[in-house]
């Protein structure tokens, strides 16, 4: 049974860390990670998360060869999970004592992980090593990383924003300027080519879709005075209503550009970005992460740029996309919580932060590290940067994202059970009925479930 180590008691986790792995400090090299261990033939097993997508594997599956390098008279068990940095705390709060002793995640998941005594207070176990962590990055990197005015993560990057891919041998950057001409875009494209052409939208996350209704004037937030949620997406008095904001959503999933529409989870929308498939996602919503593989399946075309603007009752929103930083936890259960901070360290020092940006296009936090890469040359980064504008951060409790995913699959998933209930008529048309009592309900039962 792993054991909980925390905060306030820091002696105990430093000899409990030292006796789970056995091991002699020597000394140690807060930026780097390299410290001078004496061999005691144990075998250290570290199970490290951080993201689905194969790029962020292969990257973490690098930096665990790198650190078994570094450390040639230790011997390194890893095993690399494939969970996603939406996911992470929802999986570290079903079962820590069994989860990951490392894991990337979004800065939004941290006070919930911090709270729960699972993200570990790096001073607890090195106090040299938080301190450099504070030193070496960036501001809102730092206090995005804290939870009581204290470290509890390692910044891994600034790129936990989203924007628009597209295929610009096929699409224009003026088709993407709004999401209707972008679909109608497809279509033409699609006929021209006698192929079938698609806009992904990574679906089932309130990360994603709240872009849409921020943007509308809608602000879910937790308040920090009483830890409780904050959320009007129902309202009947704002304008838009929530009801006309839902209606405008169910126009692109459902409307006349049904059929070049595919809402479903970014893990499977990624992949279809490549050509030889039933269909073929030309344009689609996403980060910096899945640089390499747009690259990959669009070629010389891969290009990016802002989210587009939508209608809603007669007037124009610019989407909205969440911004903030990914960071790396060590979990306080892990029985190799030593060998777990030395990792995190390591992995996320200037050097590696670079590798990072050169294999996944996540811009460094690390101040050495942003002054080694050239962001403007890379279309994704670039794309993010013009998204800025549109930013802002979601602080969002438990129950905000187990109670989203029903209603954004809803209305902007494709072929979803209980989505036709909302289009009463018209269905696949310009001018769709909508079934305003059922849509009403969803989002009462949504905001109840929220608050």
């Amino acid at each position: 049974m792993k054991k909980p180590l925390f905060a306030f008691a820091i002696l105990d986790v430093a000899l409990l860390g030292l006796a789970a792995c056995s091991t002699s400090i020597v000394g140690s090299s807060s930026s780097a990670g390299s410290t001078s261990i004496v061999n005691d033939g144990v075998t250290h097993n570290l199970t490290i998360w951080g993201g689905e997508l194969t790029p962020a594997q292969n990257f973490l599956k690098e930096m665990e060869t790198a650190f078994a390098a570094a450390h040639p008279e230790t011997n390194f068990n890893f095993t690399t999970g494939a969970v996603s940095e939406a996911d992470a705390k929802t999986q570290l709060l079903k079962d820590a004592a069994n989860g990951a002793d490392v894991a990337i995640i979004a800065d939004d998941q941290l006070y919930a992980l911090a709270n729960g005594h699972i993200a570990q207070d790096i001073s607890a176990i090195d106090a040299t090593i938080a301190a450099d962590v504070e030193a070496r990055n960036s501001a809102l990197s730092v206090k995005a990383s804290m939870f009581n005015s204290k470290i509890c993560a390692f910044p891994v990057s600034n790129s936990n924003g989203f924007f628009l891919y597209y295929d610009s041998s096929k699409l224009s950057l003026s088709d993407c300027d709004t999401f209707e001409g972008l679909l109608s875009a497809i279509k033409a494209k699609s006929l021209a080519d006698n192929k079938t052409y698609k806009l992904g939208m990574p679906c089932g996350s309130g990360w994603y879709e709240d872009g849409f209704w921020h943007a509308a004037g809608y602000d879910a937030q937790r308040n920090d005075a009483t830890g409780k949620m904050v959320c009007d997406w129902n309202s009947k008095t704002k304008t838009p209503t929530g009801l006309k904001v839902a209606e405008s959503l169910l126009a692109l999933s459902q409307g006349q550009y049904k059929n070049y529409w595919v809402g479903d989870a970014e893990a499977n929308l990624i992949p279809s970005t490549a050509p030889g498939g039933t269909y073929q996602v030309i344009a689609t919503i996403d980060g910096t992460w899945s640089k390499a593989t747009i690259d990959t399946n669009f070629g010389t075309g891969a290009a990016a740029t802002d989210l587009p603007s939508w209608t809603v009752d007669k007037t124009s929103y610019h989407m909205n996309s969440v911004g903030g930083c990914k960071l790396m936890i060590v979990n306080s259960y892990s029985p190799e919580i030593v060998w777990a901070t030395e990792f995190a360290n390591f992995a996320t020092n200037a050097a590696n932060q670079v590798i990072r940006y050169n294999d996944l296009a996540e811009a460094p936090t690390n101040a050495v590290a942003a002054g080694k890469v050239d962001t403007s040359k890379n279309y994704a980064v670039a794309a993010l940067g013009l998204q800025g504008a549109y930013a802002f951060t979601l602080n969002a409790t438990d129950l905000y994202w187990s109670a989203t995913p029903a209603l954004f699959t809803a209305l902007l998933g494709t072929g979803v059970s209980g989505t036709t209930n909302l289009i009463a008529s018209g269905a696949g048309t310009s001018s769709p009925v909508y079934n305003e009592t059922g849509i009403q309900s969803i989002l009462d039962t949504t905001v109840n479930a929220i608050v």
